[in-house]
């Protein structure tokens, strides 16, 4: 998995720093998280392609996180996209984009799926490369994170036992469904010893808007890659809860609790140009703490 960078701040864009917007390339197919303004210049500027956008996440429904829609799907449609795409959102979602293909006179050219979300869900989505879970978060509108698990492909065999034990191919069909082998002489070798070690689910959560709460550790505890919002600086803590948003210290306080593997922090209030003291804060409190600066690119 390899997370891409396309907005990461606030209610209002700066010149250099655009709305809330991400990408998740899963073997080759693409993921949307969130789409604020700007959304489909940056998906072109960093060479993202668009026929390879199978699926649109959006948090919540305010501006900053759906601006970009109208032009996404516009511009897919004018690049006579046929492939299917799936678009997950709030309540409210499907009535957004209803009225925006209305009163632009959008008539797609492929099929466009919607699905509202209403409570937090286990299995959400699913496909053979990944399966997505949603969780709530706390903000001033209906809002909701997300989780990516990678799938574990199926069993690798060590050739090299293959070989030792000179197993045929019933033998290593067998092995490959889990079970032991029986060699001529008798003896067992059990599947662990003919079965490469299976590979560790790697994971990524999205945590969008949100006043900061602990309830949200046990949805993104051992993740791989954390993003949490963190739209002030400490300093301004009680304005944050008042507007329902968190600080870099709040962000960080989750991301060690959770004992997440690295944390990504975005949304940044227009009111800091320089947004490298917001990281020099976090990693007081969480080392593995990086800027979601436009542009970056984050293998999982």
């Amino acid at each position: 998995m390899r997370l891409h960078i396309l907005g990461a701040n606030s209610a209002i864009p700066t010149s250099d720093r655009f709305s809330s917007c991400q990408c998740l390339d899963i073997d080759g197919n693409l993921s949307m998280i969130d789409c604020g303004e700007g959304a489909q210049i940056n998906f072109a500027k960093y060479k993202l392609k668009r026929n390879k956008l199978s699926q649109i996440f959006i948090s919540h429904l305010h501006g900053d996180h759906i601006y970009g829609l109208p032009g996404i799907l516009s511009s897919s449609n004018l690049s006579n996209r046929e492939k299917p795409l799936k678009i997950f959102g709030p309540s409210g979602i499907e009535s957004f984009v209803a009225a925006v293909m209305k009163y632009s006179y959008l008539d797609l050219r492929f099929e466009l799926e919607i699905i509202e979300i209403l409570e937090a869900t286990s299995g959400l989505f699913e496909n053979d490369q990944v399966s997505v879970d949603c969780f709530p978060l706390l903000h001033r509108v209906p809002t909701f994170g997300y989780r990516f698990t990678k799938k574990i492909k199926r069993p690798k065999l060590n050739k090299s036992q293959v070989v030792r034990y000179q197993l045929t191919v019933p033998q290593i069909k067998k092995v490959l469904e889990g079970a032991d082998v029986t060699l001529k002489d008798g003896s067992v070798i059990k599947n662990q010893a003919i079965i490469m070690p299976p590979a560790v689910a790697k994971s990524y959560a999205y945590c969008s808007d949100t006043i900061y709460h602990k309830g949200l550790i046990p949805h993104v505890r051992g993740v791989d890659l954390l993003y949490h919002e963190a739209t002030y600086m400490h300093n301004m803590t009680i304005q944050a809860a008042e507007r329902f948003h968190s600080t870099t210290i709040q962000a960080a306080t989750i991301a060690r609790g959770a004992e997440a593997k690295r944390l990504v922090i975005g949304h940044f209030s227009s009111r800091y140009q320089d947004v490298q003291p917001l990281l020099d804060e976090a990693r007081t409190v969480f080392e593995a703490t990086y800027l979601a600066d436009q542009g970056a690119t984050f293998d999982i």
